[in-house]
C-alpha cells in the first residue's frame, strides 16, 4: 500500500460541491481580512478549523473512516466538535461579510430588514429543534402506512 503524503491528500471521492464551498468561504475569510482588522490568533483559529475540517471530509481519511469505527468516530470528533469550535472560535462572520461584494451585502442587509425575526437569537434554536423533531417524527417510521410500529399519540395512518 502505498502511504505518501499524496496519497493521505488526494481526494476519495472527488466531490467539486465541497470544493467550491471551500473555495468560497476561504476567498470571503481573505477578502474580509483586507477590509477589517483581523488578529493572527483569529486567522489562525480560522485557517486551523478549516484545514482539519477539508482534511476530514475530503481526503483518504474518509475512505478508512468509511470502513474502521475507530477512525469513524475521530472523523465524527474532528466534524462535529473539534472544526466548528476552532472556527467559531475565530468568529468569522463579520470578516465573510465584508468580504461579500456590495450587492450581497445591500441584499442580506435588506434581508435582515424585511425579517427581523430571523436575526433574533432565539430564532435559530426554535427553527433548528422544530425541524428536527419534525424530520424524527415523519422518518421515525411511525407514520408510514405499512408499519408495524405503534404509535402512542393515535395520529399515525397504520396504527
Amino acid at each position: 500500500m502505498d502511504l505518501d503524503l499524496m496519497h493521505w491528500l488526494a481526494p476519495w471521492e472527488f466531490s467539486p460541491t465541497l470544493i467550491a464551498l471551500f473555495l468560497l468561504a476561504g476567498w470571503l475569510f481573505v477578502r474580509g481580512t483586507r477590509v477589517h482588522r483581523v488578529t493572527l490568533a483569529r486567522q489562525l483559529l480560522f485557517w486551523s478549523g478549516f484545514v482539519v475540517l477539508y482534511l476530514s471530509l475530503h481526503t483518504h481519511v474518509d475512505y478508512y473512516a468509511e470502513r474502521m469505527f475507530f477512525i469513524h468516530r475521530i472523523q465524527h470528533l474532528v466534524l462535529h466538535h473539534l472544526g466548528p469550535l476552532l472556527i467559531m472560535g475565530a468568529y468569522p462572520g463579520q470578516v465573510m461579510r465584508a468580504g461579500l461584494p456590495l450587492r450581497a451585502r445591500v441584499w442580506l442587509r435588506d434581508y435582515r430588514r424585511i425579517f427581523p425575526a430571523d436575526s433574533l437569537p432565539v430564532c435559530s434554536p426554535t427553527k433548528f429543534w422544530s425541524r428536527s423533531c419534525l424530520s424524527f417524527w415523519c422518518c421515525s417510521g411511525c407514520c408510514q402506512p405499512s408499519s408495524s410500529i405503534p404509535c402512542s399519540t393515535g395520529a399515525c395512518t397504520g396504527s
